[in-house]
Order: C-alpha cells, then sequence, then structure tokens
C-alpha cells in the first residue's frame, strides 16, 4: 500500500472457449483490479469464496456478478462507471474547466455517488463494516479529483487554492480498512499529498533537493496525526523517495529515522524490497547492459564503450525538462570534447523515430552518441533494470563498465564535471 505497483495476485487456472478459471490466494478481503484487454475492472474478493463474472463486453455496468460477494461487486461495476464519466464535462476533461465550472462538475459526480448509496448500497444486507468502505472508496475517487484539479491549476502556488478546494491540501482522511483492504485509490490520493502537495507546500518548486525528504518527514513527525497516520505517511515519504533517487545519504537517513519510530511496521517489508533492488544498481556494482538503435539504424550497446567513462541521458523529444537541459550538456561536452576516454550517451525513448531524428538534426546542442529505445519493454530496455520511473534520469559508468551514480546530477547542477574528472585521475 506505500506502492504504486502493481502486484499480480491470481493466475490462469484454466481456460477454454467463452470461460477463464483464475486462482487468487489472498490473506483476507480486499480489492483488486480485473485487467482485460487494457481494461481495469474493480473487483472486491474474499478467501476461500467464489466469484463468477459473466461479461458481454468490458462495460462494467453489463457485468453479472453470482457468488457471496455479488452485492458488493455490482456495486463497484456502478460506482466504477460513475468514475469513468467523471473524466469528462462537455466534451473536456476535467481539469480543463474553469473552478466554477468543476466545482458545478464534482457536485454533480457526489450527487450520482450519493444516488448510488442510497438505491443500492443502503438496500443490502452486506456487514456495516463493508458498506462503509465501499462508501468511503467514493469519497476518495473524490479527493483523487480534487488533488489532480488542484495541481493542474495550482501546482506550484499551492497558497493560493480557493476555499472550495483548501481542503485538498491537508492530509487526506486516514483509515485503517483502506490499507487492509488494499484500496489502491487510497494509496494513489496519499503519493499525491506527500510527493507533490507537501513537497510544493516545503519547498521552491525550483529548488526541490534531498533536504525535501527530510522536511516532509519532519512536518509529518510534527503533526498532530494518529500514530498510523504518522506510520502510513512517513513509509510513504521513504518509499517515494526511494524510488526517485535510489540509495543516498538523505534516503539512508529518512529510513534510518523511520525504524527508529516504528521498527515493527506493517511496511518495512516493502521498503526492504524496494532498497534491496536499489543495492543492485549501488556505487561499485556492474552497470546493467542495455542496447538500442543508432539514427543510422545499427545496434550500440552500453558494453561495446567498456573502458571510457560514459554519461547517460534518459530523454525523449516530448520532455519539456529533458530538452532544458541541453544546452548546458553540450557545455559540459565541450569542456571534454578533447578526452577520448568520456562519452555522452543519449537514450531515447520516443516511439516516433521520425520526431527523434528530425530533431536531432534540428538542435545544435544534441552532440554525442545516441540510440533510440522505442518501448521500455523491448529487448535491451535500461527502463527496469535501472528502475527508472520518469525523465530525464542520468547516470554515470565508470571505465571497468562499474555503476558510479544510477540516479546522477543533471548537466545543469554543476556537479558533472567534477564527478567524471575524479574518474579520470
Amino acid at each position: 500500500m506505500i506502492s504504486s505497483e502493481p502486484i499480480s495476485i491470481g493466475h490462469v487456472l484454466h481456460q477454454e472457449t467463452n470461460q477463464v478459471v483464475l486462482e487468487v490466494v489472498i490473506p483476507g478481503p480486499q480489492f483488486a483490479f480485473l485487467e482485460i484487454d487494457g481494461t481495469f475492472l474493480p473487483l472486491y474478493l474474499e478467501p476461500r469464496r467464489d466469484l463468477q463474472l459473466y461479461m458481454g463486453s468490458t462495460d462494467p455496468t453489463s457485468i453479472r456478478f453470482e457468488g457471496p460477494s455479488a452485492i458488493a461487486n455490482g456495486y463497484l461495476a456502478k460506482a466504477h462507471a460513475i468514475r469513468q464519466r467523471a473524466e469528462q464535462s462537455a466534451g473536456r476533461h476535467y481539469t480543463q474547466l474553469s473552478l466554477t465550472e468543476f466545482t458545478t462538475h464534482l457536485n454533480a459526480v457526489r450527487g450520482q455517488y450519493e444516488r448510488l448509496d442510497q438505491t443500492v448500497l443502503a438496500k443490502t444486507n452486506l456487514a456495516d463494516s463493508l458498506k462503509e468502505v465501499l462508501s468511503a472508496r467514493n469519497q476518495v475517487s473524490l479527493i483523487f479529483i480534487q488533488q489532480n484539479y488542484v495541481l493542474a491549476h495550482y501546482g506550484e502556488k499551492l497558497s493560493q487554492v480557493p476555499d472550495p478546494l483548501k481542503a485538498v491540501v491537508q492530509p487526506p482522511l486516514f483509515n485503517s480498512r483502506f490499507v487492509r483492504f488494499k484500496m489502491s485509490e487510497y494509496a494513489d490520493i496519499a503519493h499525491i499529498y506527500v510527493s507533490y502537495i507537501l513537497r510544493s507546500l516545503l519547498s521552491s518548486p525550483k529548488m526541490i533537493s534531498d533536504s525535501t525528504a527530510l522536511a516532509v518527514d519532519r512536518f509529518i513527525q510534527n503533526s498532530p496525526y494518529s500514530l498510523a497516520e504518522k506510520d502510513y505517511l512517513r513509509a510513504k515519504n521513504c518509499y517515494n523517495w526511494l524510488t526517485i533517487t535510489g540509495i543516498i545519504p538523505a534516503t539512508d537517513q529518512l529510513i534510518t529515522q523511520y525504524k527508529a519510530s516504528f521498527p515493527n511496521s506493517f511496511y518495512l517489508s516493502t521498503l526492504a524490497q524496494l532498497y534491496q533492488k536499489w543495492s543492485a544498481l549501488a556505487s561499485g556494482q556492474p552497470a546493467p547492459d542495455f542496447y538500442g538503435v543508432t539514427p543510422r539504424g545499427d545496434t550500440l550497446a552500453l558494453s561495446s564503450l567498456k573502458g571510457k567513462v560514459v554519461y547517460v541521458d534518459v530523454w525523449a523529444t516530448w520532455c519539456m525538462p529533458c530538452r532544458a537541459e541541453f544546452p548546458q550538456a553540450n557545455q559540459l561536452q565541450q569542456q571534454f570534447s578533447s578526452t577520448p576516454g568520456v562519452v555522452f550517451l543519449y537514450v531515447s525513448i520516443d516511439q516516433n523515430q521520425v520526431a527523434w531524428k528530425k530533431l536531432l538534426q534540428d538542435d545544435t546542442h544534441l552532440t554525442g552518441i545516441h540510440i533510440n529505445q522505442a518501448s521500455v519493454e523491448q529487448a535491451g530496455s535500461l527502463w527496469k533494470p535501472y528502475l527508472l520511473i520518469s525523465i530525464p534520469r542520468y547516470i554515470l559508468i565508470d571505465q571497468k563498465g562499474r555503476i558510479v551514480q544510477a540516479n546522477a546530477d543533471r548537466p545543469s547542477s554543476g556537479k558533472v564535471a567534477a564527478a567524471i574528472q575524479e574518474l579520470m585521475l
């Protein structure tokens, strides 16, 4: 629940024409999603209880459920249909609406959820505790919609959020059942709160640094949250920063402080798993090989550059923060233009190779070695081995093909030249 990564909990046990049997092993009641051809359908599952789905299409309102949890799943399907419709208002995404339009739209969606509770949930014989969680899930979805709207319109000026949306910059409502039932929607709003809202409130968007992680942690510690809330939010902060930065002194300090406060936390195992993944990318570890296609159509691998210091820049033509670094990257290359033992490797993840090649021709700052990986899932991709979640991303590798920094400083930091020079000594 502190991770936003999807976890597979079932596999196909038996398959025939028009019939698939899935076996799912879970420790207790929980929410999950069934993926069919890229469409995700929410489910409520209970241990040792069968659930049958009869589908004419992936439209959630057309699905018929049978089994002990059929009523809960029928309700979920209707709530999911409301949530899908909430994405648009009069042909526009809700983030494109004016504040007045958005408020009207939000109230309309809230009204649909309330009518669903009155006409369906209130008339069922479900346990009150389950009714509460099902209804709360809708409220969490409303918070998610508001968070996205606030970030789209006031992302760098959260202090200017208008009164109708002020509650969004406050801590999200917490219920231990959200965690126990593995409500991914709650994980989403907690992620936005810790990763974007708190971070923006505690630092300038242009000055976010490693110290911001510790500032967020101190803020949570000193706030009047319950112990359960502090446990969850601090764990979420640790996980988010470890995901972004990898193992650095700031994340080590963050995790050490968290462990001291919650030595028996439920979330420690998830943190340990991510920490172990990043340990494989620690300084001195062999750099996982990857390869891509050059503008001429040849294949080039990282391993072919062994014997040289390699500064890797992962980017795309549509990534404006990536492109904003190119002038500084070019200046950096000029510093080492007479040093044959240093190469600058640009790895584009553009699916549109025509756009990639055109930019290489048009942008005079884009010197260096260039390869393209059109899919993060393709063979030889660096996305998973290097635990990428976003771009730009920079990696520094030494002459022996070992990692120096798996999450290196960007060209504009002013720190890269010194790091490269140190490797040349």
